[in-house]
């Protein structure tokens, strides 16, 4: 779009296009921004310039504060694709042309056909800087240079809670031969170090859960235990005996 007015005063001079070579009609224009830019940074002594004439002036997205602000209907599609490809994100556009909320351009732009172009924007304060964390030192990083953390694998375990439930993990569940829900007897040594989860028709019935730890309700059990010195939460390191047919743990 060809700047109507210059910056300054109530008399304005248009670019002239008119006919002719297009290249020449291209530096008559050229020199013309040249020109004005030079007068726009010279003492400020005339209007702010528009958001659209700051950026054919300077080639770059304005701040707020360096141009006039706009109203929404001075806006169209021809300056927004501009502002768009220049790097200016929607939300910068909607403030320079005093749009109270984000949806408003929004919906302006998928009008126009925009909004995918809107979407693909970087701020200006962004542009043409790398948005790359370095380390403290200022070097760029790499990950060869970096601690690696991966997950430490899980135990396989049965523990026994204060409100009288006690669990069998998952790992440990697969273990075994059974991983629904079943009946089992508890069974523990008598200084209560070691303990055994015994498969069998006659005894606690276990509940499971898809890819859950499988869990009963020992209450007795557990006072059982609390009257033994054991602690809990108890969390014994477990895993399935098939020698014993049954879950097996030491406590840690």
């Amino acid at each position: 779009m060809a700047l109507a007015k210059v910056l300054s005063g109530e008399h304005s001079r248009d670019i002239i296009l008119g006919d002719g070579d297009p290249r020449e009609l291209r530096k008559q224009e050229e020199a013309e921004l040249e020109k004005r830019k030079q007068e726009e940074s010279g003492p400020v002594n005339k209007r702010k310039a528009t958001p659209i004439e700051y950026l054919l002036l300077f080639g770059q997205v304005p701040r707020l504060d360096q141009v006039q602000q706009m109203k929404p209907e001075d806006l169209n599609k021809e300056d927004a694709e501009r502002l768009l490809k220049a790097g200016c994100p929607k939300n910068h556009l909607a403030k320079l042309y005093g749009y109270t909320n984000v949806g408003g351009i929004a919906y302006r732009l998928k009008k126009w056909g925009l909004y995918d172009l809107a979407l693909s924007t970087m701020p200006p304060q962004n542009q043409g800087q790398q948005n790359q964390i370095r380390t403290t030192a200022g070097d760029k990083l790499t990950l060869d240079k970096m601690k690696r953390y991966v997950p430490v694998p899980t135990e396989p375990f049965i523990s026994v809670r204060p409100d009288g439930k006690v669990y069998i993990s998952r790992i440990a569940l697969i273990q075994g031969p059974v991983q629904e829900k079943f009946k089992a007897g508890i069974y523990t040594s008598e200084d209560a170090q070691v303990i055994a989860i015994h498969p069998e028709s006659e005894g606690y019935s276990f509940f499971t859960s898809k890819g859950q730890a499988a869990y009963t309700n020992a209450k007795s059990f557990v006072a059982d235990l609390l009257a033994a010195g054991v602690k809990c939460p108890a969390k014994y390191q477990a895993a399935w005996d098939p020698e014993l047919q049954a879950w097996v743990g030491r406590i840690v």
